[in-house]
């Protein structure tokens, strides 16, 4: 996060991300983010998500491709 500095908040996608989320380890992965000061005010400024559609990335491409071709 401290190196691409997120602006539009962090999302997590994929099989595994939404394995750890769904098993009610969110709030371990907040709070152990919140530990560290340079974290604060990007956790306080941005939203972290989950994308749990798994097509989201196929869906994605098809759209930008539609967009580029017309």
């Amino acid at each position: 996060m401290l190196e691409y500095l997120p602006r539009n908040g962090l999302f997590f996608a994929g099989s595994v991300a939404r394995g750890l989320f769904e098993a009610g380890l969110s709030a371990e992965f907040l709070a152990e983010l919140g530990q560290h000061r340079q974290f604060t005010r990007i956790l306080n400024e941005n939203a972290v998500s989950m994308i749990k559609d798994d097509s989201a990335a196929l869906v994605g491409c098809a759209v930008a491709s539609q967009m580029l071709t017309g």
